[in-house]
């Protein structure tokens, strides 16, 4: 408060010193803005990252934040593995490969 008077706080924070950073899953001014990524993602200030266009391979979600589910790998987890869950690597597929 100045001379009787609120004044919002800097973006990103709130409380009644402007100390605290907005709670996820808000951000933004007043904490009035909500994130729809997972709470790593979310910045207290600017919310999500952008979405990416392709993850790398062995990852997916809109921000690429997830790992491809077995038995999927590969760019887009478009490929399968052919071997046990834990032997299945979500980049490159299966550990050790047998020639058939």
């Amino acid at each position: 408060m100045q001379n009787n008077r609120c004044i919002p706080c800097p973006i990103g924070y709130t409380g009644s010193t402007c100390k605290g950073p907005c709670q996820y899953p808000k951000y933004g001014f007043m904490c009035q803005s909500k994130c729809d990524c997972n709470p790593q993602l979310c910045h207290h200030i600017t919310g999500c990252p952008p979405p990416r266009l392709t993850c790398k391979a062995g990852r997916s979600g809109k921000y690429c934040e997830f790992p491809c589910r077995y038995p999927s790998y590969g760019q887009g987890c478009q490929e399968k593995c052919s071997c046990l869950q834990h032997l299945c690597n979500a980049e490159t597929g299966c550990k050790y490969k047998v020639n058939v």
